[in-house]
């Protein structure tokens, strides 16, 4: 990984949209310093960040218009 990532610190994440066990979030990253990440979380972290700022991401805009439909209802 250091020909990729050079001498910066990095993190492994594997997002996933759900697991079976929450007890293999912990294992996984206590046994291969992997961090799960569920796509709920992911996204509901982005909907709290993306707010109501304009963006030009196409993903970015997504996100913004899904939080504005979410907080319509």
């Amino acid at each position: 990984m250091k020909g990729i990532f050079g001498n910066k610190e990095y993190k492994k994440v594997l997002v996933v949209w759900a697991v079976e066990q929450e007890s293999i979030i912990e294992k996984t990253k206590n046994l291969y310093e992997i961090e799960v990440w569920k796509m709920s979380d992911v996204i509901g972290e982005l909907i709290r960040e993306v707010k109501t700022k304009a963006y030009r991401d196409d993903v970015l805009r997504t996100v913004r218009l899904i939080s504005r439909r979410i907080s319509n209802s």
